[in-house]
Protein backbone atom coordinates (compact mmCIF):
# COMPACT_ATOMS: atom_id res chain seq x y z
CA UNK A 1 0.00 0.00 0.00
CA UNK A 2 2.72 2.70 0.57
CA UNK A 3 3.78 3.19 -3.15
CA UNK A 4 0.23 3.49 -3.95
CA UNK A 5 -0.42 6.02 -0.98
CA UNK A 6 2.50 7.93 -2.48
CA UNK A 7 0.92 8.50 -5.54
CA UNK A 8 -2.24 9.68 -4.20
CA UNK A 9 -0.61 11.66 -1.99
CA UNK A 10 1.78 13.53 -4.54
CA UNK A 11 0.30 16.80 -6.24
CA UNK A 12 -0.21 15.38 -9.54
CA UNK A 13 -0.86 12.07 -8.91
CA UNK A 14 -3.92 9.48 -9.47
CA UNK A 15 -6.84 11.59 -7.55
CA UNK A 16 -6.91 14.15 -10.16
CA UNK A 17 -6.95 11.67 -13.09
CA UNK A 18 -9.57 9.37 -11.62
CA UNK A 19 -11.87 10.28 -14.98
CA UNK A 20 -9.21 8.35 -16.98
CA UNK A 21 -9.43 5.00 -16.76
CA UNK A 22 -6.43 4.04 -19.48
CA UNK A 23 -4.43 6.64 -17.32
CA UNK A 24 -5.24 5.45 -14.23
CA UNK A 25 -4.23 1.71 -14.74
CA UNK A 26 -0.55 3.21 -16.03
CA UNK A 27 -0.50 5.39 -12.50
CA UNK A 28 -1.13 2.42 -9.90
CA UNK A 29 1.37 0.82 -11.20
CA UNK A 30 4.24 1.91 -9.20
CA UNK A 31 7.25 -0.23 -8.03
CA UNK A 32 7.28 -1.63 -4.56
CA UNK A 33 10.76 -0.75 -2.93
CA UNK A 34 12.96 -2.74 0.28
CA UNK A 35 12.12 0.79 1.74
CA UNK A 36 8.12 -0.02 1.62
CA UNK A 37 8.57 -3.50 3.34
CA UNK A 38 10.18 -1.71 5.93
CA UNK A 39 8.00 0.29 7.00
CA UNK A 40 5.13 -1.76 6.69
CA UNK A 41 7.24 -3.93 9.23
CA UNK A 42 7.21 -0.69 11.36
CA UNK A 43 3.39 -0.71 11.21
CA UNK A 44 2.09 -4.13 11.69
CA UNK A 45 0.65 -5.37 14.66
CA UNK A 46 0.77 -8.94 15.65
CA UNK A 47 -2.96 -10.15 15.15
CA UNK A 48 -2.67 -13.25 17.92
CA UNK A 49 -1.96 -12.65 21.52
CA UNK A 50 0.53 -14.43 23.29
CA UNK A 51 -2.05 -15.85 25.54
CA UNK A 52 -3.76 -17.31 22.07
CA UNK A 53 -0.57 -18.84 20.85
CA UNK A 54 -0.22 -20.71 24.42
CA UNK A 55 -4.11 -21.66 24.37
CA UNK A 56 -3.23 -23.39 20.64
CA UNK A 57 -0.14 -24.85 21.06
CA UNK A 58 -1.73 -26.62 24.38
CA UNK A 59 -4.58 -27.49 21.69
CA UNK A 60 -2.18 -29.09 19.43
CA UNK A 61 -0.36 -30.86 22.32
CA UNK A 62 -3.75 -32.18 22.75
CA UNK A 63 -5.81 -33.14 19.82
CA UNK A 64 -3.33 -31.76 16.69
CA UNK A 65 -1.34 -34.44 14.22
CA UNK A 66 1.47 -35.74 15.08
Amino acid sequence: MMPLRRKLLSGGGIINQLGDKEKLKSEIDVPLTMDDFLTALKNVHKSVSNNDLIRYEKWMAEFGSS
